[in-house]
């Protein structure tokens, strides 16, 4: 009979491969910060070793079952973020120019055209006493995007993405968001000043960082009953891009029908060979296990990658018909 430690333990490995921090302990990658890498390694670290396994089988079975993933992605384009003007914009966006409530980091909640003026001149001063240029070269915010499928609980998820706003970036750089429930999703937008409260590097974010905050997001949801993930694309198979920013948009407004996401462009049979091995390493652990509960779970894997894995050839093609009967959609970027 299989040692459940030894099961653990490769659960433990193989889940490192496919799942982000912090379930799992990694080595620092070269494009993540040491102390990132510590800040997960630690909070690992102080799980006990027995119950590793537990939270690697809770994600797997959240992987398997579909359970909705989050999404928190960058939504900086072209001339976003350079210059006052273009963040005044984009703050009366997400306000809906005053009509909807923003939320600062020092908890402040701000509506209407004459409050949004208040925090335009606000923001236009730096902590140095520097002043924001009308219009810049560089970029001096940075937008955000927190989304979750329809159905979410929109108070929920706005409480959820306070608190990853509050544990990474509280008291190191301005802040505000915003609530959009006119949608089929519920999302909060983000703006974040790039100059430090105090002395400090510019605001920003890489891959890992990404990654990180989308597990708290999807930790948080959880915490409040919400189920979630936050997982790799690939680790789940997925063929398909995301839609550009522009259409996305167009989309959630109504003005874009048919829209069809464009797939990656190479045979079906080539991709993902990594993921399929260590699903399958997964599987076959599982399936050594003396129990019950987990040999059922390395059923599930099995029917996922048949699913998910064995998709026929896919090709580039993309089918996207645009309304146009509307082209001003009265969104200032």
């Amino acid at each position: 009979m299989t040692n459940p430690t030894y099961i653990n333990d490769r659960l433990v490995e193989w889940g490192d491969q496919v799942f982000e921090p912090p379930l799992r302990k990694a080595r620092p990658k070269k494009d993540q910060h040491t102390s990132l890498w510590l800040s997960a390694y630690h909070a690992w670290k102080g799980v006990e070793p027995g119950h590793r396994g537990t939270l690697i089988r809770e994600q797997i079975e959240r992987t398997i079952t579909k359970a909705p993933e989050v999404m928190v992605k960058i939504t900086s384009k072209k001339n976003a973020g350079k210059g006052m003007k273009a963040i005044a914009n984009h703050l009366s966006y997400i306000s809906r120019n005053g009509k909807l409530e923003i939320e600062t980091d020092q908890g402040e909640l701000i509506i209407g055209k004459a409050a949004l003026k208040d925090l335009f001149s606000d923001w236009q001063t730096d902590a140095t006493g520097s002043v924001i240029p009308e219009e810049s070269h560089e970029r001096l915010a940075t937008n955000l995007m927190f989304s979750m499928p329809k159905g979410t609980p929109s108070k929920e998820l706005h409480d959820c993405v306070r608190s990853v706003l509050h544990e990474e970036i509280q008291g190191r750089y301005a802040f505000v968001f915003a609530l959009h429930e006119d949608t089929d999703h519920v999302h909060a937008h983000v703006c974040v000043k790039r100059a430090a409260l105090k002395r400090g590097p510019l605001f920003a974010l890489k891959k890992a960082d990404l990654a990180r905050w989308r597990e708290r997001f999807a930790s948080h949801l959880r915490d409040h009953g919400i189920e979630a993930n936050a997982t790799p694309r690939r680790t789940r198979g997925v063929t398909k891009e995301s839609l550009p920013l522009e259409i996305y948009h167009l989309a959630q407004a109504g003005r874009q029908k048919h829209i069809q996401k464009r797939p990656i462009a190479v045979a079906a049979e080539g991709l993902f060979e990594r993921e399929r091995a260590v699903w399958g390493n997964i599987g076959a652990t599982l399936k050594a296990s003396p129990v019950v509960s987990d040999q059922h779970l390395a059923n599930g894997i099995k029917a996922f990658m048949q699913e998910v894995f064995n998709a026929p050839a896919i090709n580039s093609n993309v089918d996207i018909v645009r309304d146009d009967s509307t082209r001003d959609l009265g969104v200032k970027r």
